[in-house]
């Protein structure tokens, strides 16, 4: 997979706060249907419950590939993850799936490098005040479900 040029685009950082999961290992995934990227299908059970605060950085590339998809950042949809409270994406996930971070009461930090779609419900229960949406210019959320606390920002 080629990113098409050289250039690299410094993203934006949460801060660091608490332990930070941010390892290929931390994570399950899997490839997606087209063999091109990876999909984030949550934490691992044994980070997903850390019993104090902790930060989520999804890394850009899992065996060679991209990170192009949250799935979802918990096993299942219904859990509740109290202790997360920031998120930073790679610019190479555009689609966040459904419920991908409902129910995280304390995520207030999520940085979007590139997200292009937001699936129902994705951010549902969360009480996120700050976001730092970088994209490229002319680009729009292609859902309904783009979380109000992102609505009125200027996307470039």
């Amino acid at each position: 997979v080629s990113s098409g040029g050289n250039a690299k685009k410094e993203t934006a950082k949460v801060p660091r706060v608490g332990k930070i999961f941010d390892k290929a290992s931390d994570f399950t995934y899997r490839l997606n249907s087209a063999k091109t990227g990876v999909v984030i299908d949550g934490l691992k059970k044994e980070n997903e419950f850390y019993e104090n605060t902790y930060t989520v950085v999804v890394p850009a590339e899992i065996e060679d590939f991209p990170v192009v998809e949250i799935h979802c950042i918990k096993s299942s949809p219904y859990n509740t993850l109290k202790n997360l409270v920031a998120v930073e994406l790679p610019p190479s996930v555009t689609l966040i799936g459904a419920s991908a971070f409902s129910y995280c009461p304390n995520l207030r930090t999520v940085v979007l490098p590139n997200v292009i779609e937001i699936e129902n419900s994705a951010f549902s229960e969360c009480k996120c005040r700050q976001a730092a949406p970088e994209r490229a210019s002319g680009q729009q959320p292609h859902s309904s479900a783009w979380p109000a606390w992102l609505h009125g920002h200027h996307l470039q």
